[in-house]
C-alpha cells in the first residue's frame, strides 16, 4: 500500500493499495511533461475532479513493472505490459524485481534499479493518440555476481584475476579497467586463485567442482579488443569437497589446496602431480600459504586452530591456539618469523613461529575477519570483515626492527609496536 500524509496538519488522508510489494516511490513533479500526459490520462478518464489537488507517483517493486498513480482517485494511471527484468532462473525464489526507482531531471526519463543490480533507462513516447508508454533505452549491466578472490598477477602487478561464483575466472586490466582475458572451462563457481610469484606468467584457479586448473598467462595484452580464452595447460580432480583456498610456493614448483574436506594438498607445477597430504584438522580448511624461507605450509581451519606442516613428509610440526572460533586467514610476517591470523571471532592475532606464542591480540572488527592481505614491499598488513570495515596495520619503524631483529636470533617483532599504530 502507499500512504498519504498531510504534513500542514500532521494527519493521514488515505491508503492507495498497490497489491505489490513495494521497493520504490518517487513523486512527478507539477510542470513536468510527465505530469502534463498523467493530467491528460485523467481527462481521458471521463473523471471530471479537480487536477489540481492530485499528486502523480510512481511505483515499483517485485513485480519488475513501473506503475504510475493518481492519488485522488487512487487508480492507476499507467501499467507497464511486461516486466522488462532478467531473471536467471524460472524457481519461484529467483530474485526479480525493482529495488529503486528515480525520476531524471530536464524530462530525462526514469532509472530504475533491478535486484541483480542491473540499471534501466527508461524515455517518455508520445504517440499520435496523445497516448505515452515509458520504452526501455538503455540497460547497463556490471559484473555482479559474488566476489570470493582476487589476486594480482604480472610484473609490476598491473593485471587482478577475479573468482566469483560464476564457472570462469576473469582477468582484468587494473590501470584501464577492461577484461583481457577469461578462464572457462569449471563447473561450479570459482572459490579462489593464487598467483605466479617467480615467472609472473601463470595462476590457479579453483572452484566448487573440486578441482583445480593451471591457466597461462601468456598471449595478454593490454589494448586487446576482446578478452582472450585463458586455455588451462593442467586440471586435476583434487578433493571430496569444496576448495575455499590456493597457495603457490616461492619458487613457482609447488601449488597447496585447503578444503572443506578438512585436509590440505600439496601439488607440483606445472603438471599438479601429488606431491603430500596433510590430514589432521577436524574441520574444514579456510587458508593455507607457504612460507618463505622453509619447506612449510601454515593451515588455518575451522577446528579454532593453525597448524604448520612439512612438506617433505606431510608430519605437522606445530599447533597454534588460541582463537574461540574458525580461523578463516593465517599469514607469514617478518620474513618467516611470525605469523597474522583472523577469525570468525572477530580477533586479529600476531603470533612468534619459534616459541608458538601469540604476542598480541587485536580486536579491532566487530564481525567474522574474511580477508587479510599483507604489503609486498612493507610489513603493512590490512584485515577486512563481515562489518564492512577495512583495518590498515602498520608501523613505520618496521623496516628498520626486522633488519634488526634478523641478525639476532630468536628476535621478534612485538605486538604493541604495531597495536599503537591502529
Amino acid at each position: 500500500v502507499v500512504n498519504l500524509w498531510d504534513l500542514h496538519d500532521h494527519v493521514f488522508k488515505m491508503t492507495i493499495p498497490t497489491y505489490e510489494v513495494l521497493e520504490g516511490l518517487c513523486v512527478v513533479k507539477s510542470g513536468t511533461e510527465l505530469a502534463s500526459f498523467l493530467g491528460s490520462c485523467n481527462l481521458q478518464s471521463g473523471k471530471r475532479r479537480d487536477r489540481s489537488s492530485s499528486i502523480y507517483f510512481i511505483t515499483v517493486g517485485e513485480r519488475g513493472v513501473v506503475r504510475m498513480w493518481d492519488s485522488e482517485r487512487a487508480v492507476c494511471l499507467y501499467e507497464q505490459k511486461s516486466s522488462d527484468v532478467t531473471v536467471s532462473s524460472d524457481t519461484d525464489d529467483s530474485p526479480r524485481g525493482f529495488t529503486a526507482a528515480v525520476i531524471l531531471p530536464l524530462d530525462q526519463g526514469l532509472l530504475c534499479v533491478t535486484v541483480d543490480h542491473q540499471f534501466l533507462f527508461y524515455s517518455l513516447v508520445v504517440h499520435l493518440e496523445e497516448k505515452f508508454e515509458l520504452m526501455l533505452c538503455k540497460r547497463l549491466v556490471g559484473y555482479n555476481e559474488e566476489i570470493l578472490d582476487m589476486r594480482f598477477l604480472g610484473e609490476e602487478e598491473k593485471f587482478l584475476a577475479v573468482a566469483a561464483n560464476l564457472e570462469q575466472v576473469r582477468l582484468w586490466n587494473s590501470e584501464s579497467i577492461n577484461c583481457i582475458g577469461v578462464g572457462m572451462g569449471h563447473m561450479g563457481g570459482v572459490g579462489a586463485v593464487a598467483f605466479s610469484k617467480k615467472w609472473k606468467n601463470f595462476f590457479v584457479s579453483s572452484s566448487s567442482d573440486r578441482t583445480i586448473k593451471v591457466r597461462s598467462t601468456d598471449g595478454i595484452s593490454d589494448d586487446a579488443d576482446q578478452p582472450i580464452n585463458l586455455k588451462a595447460k593442467a586440471v586435476v580432480a583434487a578433493h571430496d569437497k569444496d576448495i575455499n583456498s590456493l597457495a603457490i610456493a616461492p619458487n613457482d614448483t609447488l601449488v597447496c589446496s585447503g578444503s572443506q574436506d578438512r585436509t590440505a594438498c600439496v601439488w607440483r607445477l606445472p603438471d599438479l602431480v601429488s606431491v603430500v597430504v596433510l590430514k589432521g584438522h577436524k574441520r574444514g580448511i579456510w587458508s593455507v600459504e607457504f612460507s618463505p624461507v622453509d619447506q612449510c605450509v601454515i593451515i588455518a581451519s575451522g577446528d579454532k586452530t593453525i597448524k604448520m606442516w612439512a612438506i617433505a613428509n606431510g608430519s605437522c610440526l606445530k599447533t597454534f591456539e588460541g582463537h574461540t572460533s574458525s580461523v578463516l586467514r593465517a599469514s607469514f610476517l617478518t620474513r618467516g618469523t611470525q605469523f597474522v591470523s583472523c577469525g570468525a571471532d572477530g580477533l586479529v592475532k600476531l603470533w612468534t613461529v619459534k616459541t608458538n606464542e601469540c604476542i598480541a591480540t587485536y580486536d579491532q572488527h566487530e564481525d567474522k575477519v574474511w580477508a587479510l592481505a599483507i604489503g609486498r614491499k612493507t610489513e603493512m598488513f590490512a584485515t577486512g570483515g563481515g562489518d564492512a570495515v577495512v583495518n590498515l596495520w602498520y608501523d613505520s619503524t618496521v623496516s628498520d626492527k626486522v633488519e634488526a631483529f634478523r641478525k639476532e636470533e630468536g628476535g621478534v617483532l612485538r605486538g604493541q609496536e604495531l597495536e599503537n599504530s591502529v
